[in-house]
C-alpha cells in the first residue's frame, strides 16, 4: 500500500510540473489521447480548445508531446552563418561595362557632373547665312527691251527728299509761282509724304497777297547740287491720280531744259479734270522763249470715272522720236529732228488756273483738292 502511494505522489509531483496545456497524457502502450475541436461558426469566433484529462492507472507512464505555437524562433548555433536576404531599392546596382539609361519624363533637367580631369568639347553651333530679299527691278509699263533705272522714287518716308526734289522752280525761290498765273503761289508746306504717296495740295489760302496756294516739286534745284535730276533722253514715267474736278484745275507731268527755254516736253497735262475732259500731249522746241508746238493732239479716256483712280503716264523720248504711253498703251508718236538733245529735267504741278491760257479760276467747291504721286520712275536704254 505504501508502494502504490509513492507512486502516486510522484504522478502527481510530475503533473504539477508540466503545464496542462502542452502535454497529452498517453498509455505507453494505448493510442494517445483524444483532442477534439468545436468548428468555428459562421460569425468567426474565436477557436475554444476543450482537453479531457484521463485518469491513468499506477502503471501507466506519462510521455508529454509539444504542440507547435504560432512563433517559429530559431535556434542558432556557434558554427552557424546568417546570410542575409537583400532587400530592394530604388537605386540600380550597376557592375563595370553597364550603361546607364535614364528615363527623362517631361520638365526634368540634365546637370551634367564633372570631375577635375574632365574635358569639355564644345559643340560647333552651325552659323546662320543671311540671303537678302533680291532688290526689286521695276521695268517700264508697256515696253521691253534691256532698260537701266537712272531715278527712282518710290515716297516710301515721310517727307519729301531733299537730295531729289526742290518745292519751286529752280530760278526762283522757296516760294514761287507761274508765269501763266498770278493768283497763287507754291509752298514747301502744300508738299507732303507719306502712305507711299507724295500730296500736292491746292487750297483756298490767302497767302503774300494771293488768294490760292498749291505745291509743285521739281528733280533739280538752284545750285544743281541733284546730281541725278536732270537727263539726255530715257523713258519717264509716273503712276498718279489728279484730282476730279472741273475747269481750273490744271494738274501737270512735264520737263523743259537745263540751260533754255524751250525745249519744254509735256508728258501730260489736263485743263481741268471734269468728266472725259482731254489730256493734253505736246513737245515744243526753239530757243530763248521762242516756242513752236507740236499739232495739237489729246487723249480723251472713255471711262467716265477716269480721273478717280490712278494711272501710268509715261513719255519714251529717244533721238529723233517721243513716244507718249498712258497705262502701258502707245497713245502718239513724234518723229522729228526737232527733238531736242538738251539735257531736261522733271516737273510734277497743279496749277490753279491758267492766266493767259484761258484756264478759268478754280470755283470754291473744288478746293481743297489733291494730286497724289505713288511714284516717279526713270530708265535709260541699256548700252
Amino acid at each position: 500500500m505504501k508502494k502504490v502511494l509513492s507512486i502516486l505522489l510522484l504522478m502527481f509531483i510530475l503533473v504539477s510540473c508540466v503545464p496542462s496545456e502542452n502535454i497529452i497524457f498517453r498509455r505507453a502502450t494505448q493510442t494517445p489521447t483524444k483532442t477534439r475541436t468545436q468548428i468555428p461558426s459562421r460569425t468567426a469566433s474565436p477557436t475554444r480548445t476543450r482537453t479531457r484529462t484521463r485518469t491513468l492507472s499506477p502503471s501507466q507512464t506519462l510521455t508529454p508531446t509539444l504542440l507547435p505555437s504560432n512563433t517559429s524562433t530559431p535556434t542558432l548555433s556557434s558554427t552557424d552563418t546568417l546570410t542575409p536576404i537583400p532587400v530592394p531599392s530604388d537605386t540600380p546596382t550597376l557592375s563595370v561595362g553597364d550603361t546607364l539609361t535614364p528615363t527623362l519624363s517631361l520638365g526634368d533637367t540634365l546637370v551634367p557632373t564633372l570631375s577635375s580631369t574632365d574635358t569639355l568639347t564644345p559643340t560647333p553651333v552651325p552659323s546662320l547665312t543671311f540671303t537678302p530679299t533680291p532688290t526689286q527691278t521695276f521695268q517700264p509699263v508697256g515696253v521691253t527691251g534691256n532698260w537701266v533705272m537712272v531715278f527712282d522714287d518710290e515716297f516710301n518716308g515721310t517727307s519729301l527728299d531733299s537730295t531729289k526734289w526742290y518745292t519751286c522752280y529752280p530760278w526762283q525761290g522757296t516760294i514761287c509761282d507761274n508765269t501763266n498765273t498770278k493768283n497763287m503761289w507754291y509752298t514747301p508746306q502744300n508738299v507732303t509724304v507719306g502712305n507711299g504717296i507724295c500730296r500736292l495740295t491746292a487750297l483756298k489760302q490767302t497767302f503774300n497777297g494771293r488768294p490760292y496756294t498749291s505745291g509743285m516739286i521739281s528733280s533739280t534745284d538752284p545750285d544743281g547740287a541733284f546730281v541725278n535730276g536732270d537727263f539726255q533722253y530715257g523713258f519717264l514715267e509716273v503712276r498718279v491720280k489728279v484730282p476730279a474736278g472741273g475747269p481750273g484745275l490744271w494738274p501737270a507731268y512735264w520737263m523743259i531744259g537745263m540751260l533754255d527755254w524751250p525745249p519744254e516736253l509735256d508728258i501730260f497735262e489736263i485743263n481741268g479734270t471734269y468728266t472725259n475732259a482731254p489730256i493734253n500731249l505736246a513737245y515744243g522746241w526753239g530757243s530763248n522763249g521762242n516756242v513752236t508746238w507740236t499739232p495739237i493732239q489729246y487723249y480723251r479716256p472713255t471711262d467716265t470715272n477716269f480721273y478717280f483712280n490712278y494711272h501710268v503716264y509715261a513719255a519714251d523720248w529717244e533721238p529723233g522720236v517721243i513716244s507718249w504711253y498712258i497705262d502701258g498703251v502707245k497713245v502718239r508718236t513724234f518723229t522729228s529732228s526737232n527733238v531736242t538733245t538738251m539735257r531736261m529735267f522733271i516737273l510734277l504741278t497743279l496749277q490753279l488756273g491758267g492766266g493767259g491760257s484761258g484756264v478759268p479760276t478754280p470755283a470754291n467747291s473744288e478746293l481743297p483738292a489733291y494730286m497724289d504721286i505713288d511714284y516717279v520712275r526713270v530708265w535709260q536704254k541699256a548700252p
